[in-house]
């Protein structure tokens, strides 16, 4: 029997939430930093708001131990790299934090668990996350695939393009972990040497190979995949159509 409980957080909690992100999550001199979440009071607002953010499939989930809030979990959905576009059939796991005295007694791994039901139930396939070396023992042990450095993940659903993110090693997470919730939505994961630094266009360099081993059919991938397998294969393209693929993006 747990000591701890979970529950969605409210626009109350908005300060403590902060100070967890000014503490495990700072900003670092000279690299990008993409801003506090819970600063934004009205962004806060609406992430805190249960009626709110459920619906756009965007989950903050806090640990609670003796009325106080030890931990939490903050996930929304992924947007394709260097695009902004926003791709609700899939999530990321934007923070997964537990203080100090409060570790290694199971409150992450429910955190994590409790996400993932959520994201489940609103029909989200993938759930990623860029991680640090540290941390992937953990995710490991909660059946996530964790890539080695110098690589990315992608993933193929049925009847859509080709999807692929990368970690970031600039700020400390680089490493790629990633769970498939809807194994029935996807058609196939793998991971990418990361060349370009634009994942998508990587992610079609590898996606070629596998095709040419004949593990799978490029008659069964959609128009956009096949496109992105047909340049990787002519070889270097020029930098603005890369640009179009994406680029790395900052993490919170």
């Amino acid at each position: 029997m747990t000591d701890f409980l979970l529950r969605f957080g409210k626009p109350t909690d908005a300060p403590v939430l902060l100070d967890y992100e000014r503490a495990y999550f700072p900003a670092v001199p000279g690299q990008h930093h993409a801003g506090y979440l819970y600063a934004d009071a009205e962004l806060a607002r609406i992430m805190l708001t249960e009626e709110l953010a459920a619906p756009l499939r965007a989950f903050t989930i806090v640990a609670e131990k003796d009325d106080k809030i030890v931990g939490f979990a903050a996930a929304a959905p992924w947007s394709l790299p260097g695009t902004g576009q926003i791709d609700p059939a899939h999530i990321l796991l934007q923070y997964l934090v537990v203080g100090p005295a409060h570790r290694r007694s199971g409150i992450a791994k429910a955190l994590v668990a409790e996400i993932e039901r959520r994201a489940l139930g609103a029909r989200q396939n993938v759930i990623v996350a860029h991680v640090p070396p540290t941390e992937s023992d953990f995710y490991r042990a909660i059946d996530w695939e964790v890539v080695v450095d110098g690589r990315g993940y992608a993933w193929l659903p049925f009847g859509s393009h080709l999807r692929a993110d990368i970690g970031d090693s600039s700020v400390g997470f680089p490493l790629m972990a990633a769970k498939v919730l809807r194994p029935r939505a996807i058609r196939r994961t793998f991971d990418f040497a990361i060349v370009s630094g634009r994942p998508t266009h990587d992610a079609a360099t590898e996606l070629m190979h596998i095709v040419d081993s004949g593990d799978v059919d490029l008659r069964d991938l959609d128009e956009g995949t096949r496109s992105m397998v047909d340049l990787a294969r002519k070889g270097p393209v020029p930098q603005k159509v890369l640009d179009f693929f994406g680029s790395t993006r900052g993490r919170r």
